[in-house]
């Protein structure tokens, strides 16, 4: 405890000695209100289903110093269709915390792909300590309806269990495999309007660590077909660190489909 207290003492009296330096010109002085803004944190992500999209998604942005009124410009960045941001937002004078509004026409946000965009205010307008950049992730899911238990086969894992499928109200040859290697890790996919093909199956998390490394599905898709009832894979299981993949494993994986998924 006597060595924190005294590397406390001396921190304060290196502060005191940097503060005294300003008057000679080596060191700017601290001021509240070259340092003010702030958002509470880096990223976040939402996940709705089609029916409960909100249209208007909110981020918190704080200031230190709150006795006046305030406009903070606010540099809005997607390529998203259905986006629009303000430019700026007001904080009334005794306010410290306002909500940043994202509006947002769900009807145009695209189903299953994740939709980003990136607030940022200016350096100078940043609290010391504060964040001045943060990723919103946006991602609408299908809504999905439970149609039968069908039977994963997986020659990855070697093994095969009753697997529950589901099907999106919103496309009817979009299906989802709940909790399939893991719980808590949906995999879904999409046929093509015969039900004769697999037409998409992008990357997704499976939940099994390998190593202490997450691991991910992405089959090849020119070599998975459907057989009646069954929807084949050529599967690969991968390593992702965000840009690019490791191949794992690769073998043959399919589900039984349950009666009447295909009507």
């Amino acid at each position: 405890m006597k060595f924190l207290k005294s590397h406390i003492v001396f921190a304060l009296a290196a502060m005191a000695a940097l503060s005294s330096c300003s008057e000679d010109g080596y060191w700017d002085q601290y001021s509240e209100a070259d340092n003010k803004f702030s958002f509470q944190q880096s990223s976040v992500s939402y996940k709705y289903s089609s029916p409960d999209f909100p249209s208007t998604i909110t981020v918190q942005i704080t200031r230190d110093d709150s006795n006046d009124e305030a406009t903070l410009p606010v540099t809005a960045t997607t390529d998203a269709a259905g986006i629009s941001c303000p430019s700026q937002v007001t904080f009334p004078a005794g306010v410290s915390c306002v909500e940043y509004p994202i509006t947002v026409d769900a009807a145009s946000i695209p189903f299953a792909e994740d939709i980003t965009v990136e607030l940022a205010i200016t350096d100078d307008d940043t609290s010391i300590s504060g964040i001045g950049e943060i990723t919103v992730s946006l991602y609408k899911d299908f809504t999905w309806n439970y149609i039968g238990d069908g039977v994963y086969t997986t020659n990855i894992f070697g093994d095969q269990w009753p697997q529950p499928v589901y099907r999106a109200q919103e496309n009817p040859h979009a299906f989802m495999l709940e909790n399939l290697i893991t719980t808590g890790y949906n995999i879904w996919f999409m046929l093509d309007d015969t039900y004769s093909q697999v037409q998409y199956y992008p990357l997704q998390a499976t939940g099994y660590y390998d190593e202490g490394d997450l691991t991910y599905y992405l089959p090849n898709l020119s070599q998975s077909y459907v057989d009646g009832d069954n929807v084949v894979f050529l599967q690969q299981l991968a390593y992702y660190n965000g840009a690019n993949l490791a191949l794992l494993a690769r073998n043959r994986e399919s589900i039984t489909m349950p009666a009447g998924w295909n009507n």
